[in-house]
């Protein structure tokens, strides 16, 4: 496509979500050289291209970040002071057994998300025995929307290194689950991993905390639980942060830009 479109002298513009580097013939031919430039859809994603082999990529590495659609994800009736709530891929560098062990008494965690790694879920499974954890693995869009909505607190636990010792390192390339509750209205807390920290504003709209440190992350869910006020403000702090940086709008302007 890259080839194609600059053989007919038009200018090619490529992204990157994740996954795949192995297989990619650019491994090995400097065919991206050949891109006008990378549209990226965050600072992270721009540095680990950064440190890539120039032949591998343009000298254009532009940062445009992703989008939230703001009319569907929007925010709307009572929130529940005890529902905290993941929503992601039931995969190891999610780091959902840190929220797991961080959730205290009077607290309900939905764990919301399809499983991709058995032994990875059954090890969540045994980590819940006996703690106020529901798996919800079949959520459509409508109900998803309505758990960031009821949700006092969002959680991102992710880790570059899982519970097995394996490093992730192109992990959250967006943190598009932390924006769509942002968007919902919803204070959210992510650990300080990747793109998460561009999309969070710590203390504004949430909260950032070190990765694996269940005991950050259970402060933070209580702080946010135990104190409606707070959740609100930084839930409409959240709400104003998507609506000002994030909208599709937003990313289309970047674009052109």
């Amino acid at each position: 496509g890259v080839l194609g479109a600059r053989a007919l002298g038009r200018p090619v513009f490529v992204t990157d979500l994740g996954g795949g580097y192995a297989r990619m013939p650019s491994q090995w031919l400097p065919l991206m050289r050949r891109a006008t430039a990378y549209l990226l859809i965050s600072e992270y994603s721009r540095q680990l291209w950064l440190h890539r082999p120039a032949f591998r990529r343009p000298d254009h590495l532009d940062v445009i970040h992703g989008g939230v659609d703001t009319d569907h994800f929007s925010p709307g009736g009572a929130k529940d002071p005890a529902m905290v709530v993941f929503v992601g891929r039931l995969v190891a560098h999610k780091g959902v057994e840190h929220l797991i062990d961080a959730i205290g008494p009077g607290q309900r965690l939905h764990v919301v998300g399809r499983p991709y790694d058995q032994s990875y879920l059954a090890f969540l499974r045994d980590k819940a025995r006996g703690r106020n954890v529901v798996f919800e693995h079949d959520v459509d869009d409508a109900g998803l929307v309505e758990r960031y909505r009821r949700a006092a607190v969002s959680v991102l636990p992710s880790v570059a290194r899982d519970f097995r010792g394996l490093v992730t390192g192109h992990a959250e390339l967006f943190g598009l689950a932390a924006a769509e509750a942002m968007s919902c209205g919803t204070a959210t807390v992510v650990t300080n991993t990747a793109s998460l920290p561009e999309v969070v504003a710590d203390q504004e709209t949430g909260f950032v905390v070190p990765p694996g440190d269940a005991g950050a992350l259970a402060v933070r869910i209580s702080q946010l639980c135990e104190n409606p006020p707070l959740a609100a403000t930084m839930g409409t702090a959240a709400r104003r942060r998507i609506m000002e940086q994030f909208t599709w709008d937003a990313t289309a302007r970047r674009c052109l830009a």
